[in-house]
């Protein structure tokens, strides 16, 4: 429970007597590793009716909440619940596919659930009959413009994996509908005044759609470049390798768990393995295969006074990762574009 005990220190903020959720907590985490499900999701939403300020139990809320499946209508506790963790920094919208998705499928129009819709822009969503759903309803001319707008967003984060040969001609594209058809078949950075677009549609409720798919790219491919290379992909397979990824950067993410209170390596080593000598002072860890930098923010959140050399062979990626770094406000890790074959040059 250490770990546990050290994320609630870092997101109490104020001096609040915590230790009711606190203790509450800790009796759903040994719930949940008894299996115990249901009852550990009772004592985790007592324990953030109580103390909802408190991060760790957020982050522990989506650890908990990813084994559900729940149906239509739901209960007003979980609705309210699943809103807030949408937005909530400490929950990897990840864990919350399971839960929103088997809710919103078990309406007769899966579209009308607004968790889903949310959902759909911030997330992966693994599930086929979703996918299915939006390969179904993607042509048609009436739908709204906040579900056709979510059903973008879900396009793009799952690199196009459905048929494009239905997109829309660029030159019909005029209004915000329009835009978002469009940006449903091809991500909208590939239009030839994609820079012009993103400004006309800033004001409009394709906003964020434009910042996702325009904006951010372009973005992606300035910090790529400036990327330090470290020798030549080693053969065939890595040259290939290099090609799929430099096409589609995964995975996409957009937010993942970002409440982490930092410790030195040497305690945790030391909290995990009582007795085993841990050399103190700064860490210096590699991350190799670093993808789109999920791990390694997450590796450099997690080691106080760290420095992370984070490695892939795809600038693509790295571009990416490199944007989340400096979003996220991460100030200790460097990126290499390198081939791992080749990690000796380093």
């Amino acid at each position: 429970m250490g770990e546990q005990k050290r994320r609630a220190q870092a997101g109490a903020g104020g001096k609040r007597d915590d230790r009711p959720a606190l203790a509450l907590a800790e009796r759903a985490q040994a719930l949940l590793a008894q299996s115990a499900f249901a009852p550990a999701l009772e004592h985790l939403m007592r324990a953030l009716e109580l103390a909802p300020h408190l991060d760790a139990l957020w982050a522990q809320f989506g650890e908990v909440i990813r084994f559900f499946n729940f149906r239509h209508p739901l209960d007003a506790r979980i609705r309210a619940l699943l809103e807030r963790a949408l937005e909530h920094p400490a929950v990897d919208p990840g864990e919350l596919v399971r839960p929103i998705t088997s809710a919103a499928l078990s309406r007769d129009n899966p579209f009308a659930e607004p968790l889903l819709l949310r959902l759909m822009q911030d997330a992966i969503v693994r599930d086929a009959r979703l996918q299915e759903l939006i390969g179904a309803e993607r042509p048609r001319a009436d739908l709204a413009l906040e579900v056709r707008t979510a059903i973008a967003h879900q396009c793009f984060n799952t690199e196009y994996l459905l048929d494009d040969s239905a997109a829309p001609p660029a030159s019909t594209l005029k209004q915000p509908a329009d835009y978002a058809r469009y940006a449903a078949y091809r991500p909208l950075h590939t239009l030839h005044d994609a820079e012009r677009v993103a400004a006309d549609l800033a004001k409009t409720p394709l906003a964020l759609l434009a910042q996702r798919q325009i904006v951010e790219p372009l973005e992606e491919r300035r910090l790529a470049a400036e990327i330090p290379t470290i020798g030549k992909p080693q053969g065939a397979v890595s040259t290939a390798v290099r090609q799929q990824y430099e096409a589609n950067p995964y995975p996409r993410w957009i937010r993942t768990q970002t409440h982490f209170n930092a410790a030195p390596l040497a305690d945790i080593v030391r909290e995990l393995f009582p007795g085993t000598p841990a050399k103190a002072g700064a860490a210096r860890i590699l991350v190799a295969g670093c993808g789109t930098g999920q791990n390694a923010i997450a590796t450099a959140r997690r080691f106080a006074d760290s420095t992370v050399l984070a490695v892939d062979l795809s600038l693509a990626s790295l571009g990416y990762a490199k944007r989340k770094t400096e979003e996220l406000g991460v100030s200790n890790i460097a990126y290499r574009h390198a081939d791992l074959l080749a990690l000796g040059a380093l």
